[in-house]
């Protein structure tokens, strides 16, 4: 079973749902997100992800997991406005930058609730085990704005 990590495209994200964003950059080495410490909802657990870019240089971007009622997810951390780190309100059940107030939505995909950032965060590509999360890509856009 595969997982994105991202929304069913609705509106203004339909037109951007073509092939340019369905393209993942393979991770240097497969993340391993074990279930168990995924076994409470709300309760994000942090990785990091290692990949090479189009231009040679090795590049790490912040992961977080998360258990929501409908199964496990995983999202960018990275805002996609300025690139500050997002997290979890868990009382809000969203994801928050605290930089300029950028808000999403982790039941809908990373889909932006508020605030300047652009789009919605940055997808992984990822799969569950019978044990683990398994992360192996990253969506190519954010390879393309580290460049």
């Amino acid at each position: 079973m595969l997982h994105c990590g991202v929304a069913l495209a609705v509106g203004a994200d339909a037109a951007r749902a073509g092939s340019a964003l369905d393209a993942f950059v393979p991770l240097e080495s497969v993340v391993r997100v074990p279930l168990d410490s995924l076994a409470e909802p709300w309760r994000p657990v942090s990785f990091t992800a290692q990949f090479t870019k189009s231009n040679g240089l090795d590049a790490s971007v912040p992961g977080l997991a998360l258990r929501i009622p409908s199964g496990v997810v995983a999202f960018c951390a990275y805002c996609p406005h300025e690139f500050c780190r997002i997290d979890l309100n868990a009382n809000a059940r969203e994801l928050q930058c605290p930089c300029h107030g950028g808000r999403f939505d982790p039941q809908r995909g990373g889909a932006r609730l508020s605030g300047p950032p652009p789009r919605s965060t940055y997808r992984f590509k990822y799969s569950l085990s019978r044990k683990d999360l398994v992360i192996v890509g990253i969506e190519a856009e954010l390879e393309r704005r580290l460049r």
